[in-house]
């Protein structure tokens, strides 16, 4: 049989946030100051209960329905995890 790698290890759970874009420095200020320096970013579009935004493009109402948004990753053991969320969300 082959061996058991994950002896010893805690298990590691996936914690994944959106943020919206200005947000963005302040949660990572807040992971850091706890120790929490892992993470991964990516670039995404989405809409909350604001249901989007309409603009004026040169004279022109335009509805965007898909506004810029951040996805956080976070890989953490199961015991940081309820502290991870909680502190993302105060800044």
């Amino acid at each position: 049989m082959g061996r058991n790698h994950t002896r010893g290890v805690s298990e590691l759970k996936k914690v994944e946030a959106i943020l919206r874009v200005e947000r963005l420095e302040a949660v990572k200020r807040a992971l850091r100051e706890k120790g929490y320096n892992a993470l991964t970013v990516y670039e995404a579009r989405g809409r909350g209960r604001e249901g989007g935004i309409e603009l004026e493009y040169r004279g022109h109402k335009i509805r965007v329905d898909l506004l810029p948004r951040i996805k956080l990753e976070i890989f953490a053991r199961d015991e940081d995890v309820e502290d991870i969320v909680e502190t993302m969300w105060r800044p």
